[in-house]
């Protein structure tokens, strides 16, 4: 299959606030799957969680007025990820109620990711 994949475009900063529902697409290397969320909650599971043993292109979160809150891109050589302060704080309290977020590794990684996203306004290189 020969596609063209757009670039991955982030919310307009970080502080941006989001309101659903919530579009999660997910885009694999045959076919792409998308899900209707009405929480926030709801949104972050499917887009963090569901299919995650699944190799994708790319993971989107769009809300209602059309903006990408969050999102992961593997369609180039290094990956990308664009988010905002609500999807990241929501990430981060999903993953304390798991059981892998006491690895100290892990936790480093996380905050490396979401401490890059701040300081670029919503924009990321992982």
């Amino acid at each position: 299959m020969n596609t063209t994949h757009l670039p991955l475009v982030g919310p307009p900063g970080y502080e941006y606030k989001t309101t659903g529902p919530w579009f999660v697409c997910t885009t694999y290397e045959d076919h792409s799957e998308a899900s209707v969320q009405w929480t926030m909650e709801s949104a972050q599971i499917r887009f963090w969680i569901t299919d995650a043993d699944k190799p994708h292109l790319r993971k989107v979160m769009v809300d209602t007025n059309g903006i990408c809150v969050l999102g992961r891109d593997l369609t180039e050589y290094i990956p990308r990820m664009v988010g905002t302060r609500e999807t990241m704080e929501g990430m981060l309290d999903m993953l304390k109620r798991s059981p892998g977020w006491h690895d100290l590794d892990t936790q480093a990684e996380i905050m490396a990711i979401v401490v890059a996203l701040e300081q670029r306004n919503g924009q990321s290189l992982l």
